[in-house]
């Protein structure tokens, strides 16, 4: 089944002075597990597509299921999903982890499910900083 299916969705924004469109008749399906990485220049919608995604911002037109859900009837806390900004609209003060597992963690996600901060095992095992004569 697919994770995430989005079908002709368009989005634009606003301006005083005009419509800028953004996303274009944009067509994904995710399977469950399968990973995505969304690469290109400044301004060419990486982040309106994630904010749409995650529910942040609403989409002009089109569709988009979750999980079999149809988006429009989720609120964003029920869309299971998380978003980080590349801006710093995180805690400055916690870890990246703990920036990531603070809304799991307030939805009383069990510590087992959110998962390790150190998932490989480096921690205690970093190299030395010092380069070798």
């Amino acid at each position: 089944m697919n994770r995430l299916v989005i079908e002709n969705q368009n989005v634009s924004y606003h301006s005083k002075k005009e419509i800028v469109s953004v996303l274009k008749d944009f067509s994904l399906r995710l399977a469950q597990g399968e990973l995505l990485v969304i690469l290109g220049p400044s301004g060419c919608g990486k982040t309106t597509l994630l904010k749409t995604i995650a529910g942040i911002i609403p989409y002009d037109s089109g569709s988009m299921n979750i999980s079999g859900i149809d988006a429009e009837k989720l609120t964003v806390k029920n869309r299971n999903l998380a978003y980080v900004s590349q801006n710093y609209v995180t805690y400055s003060f916690l870890s990246v982890y703990n920036n990531i597992a603070l809304p799991l963690k307030a939805q009383k996600i069990p510590l087992d499910e959110i998962g390790s901060p150190d998932p490989i095992g480096l921690s205690g095992s970093r190299p030395d900083p010092t380069p070798n004569p």
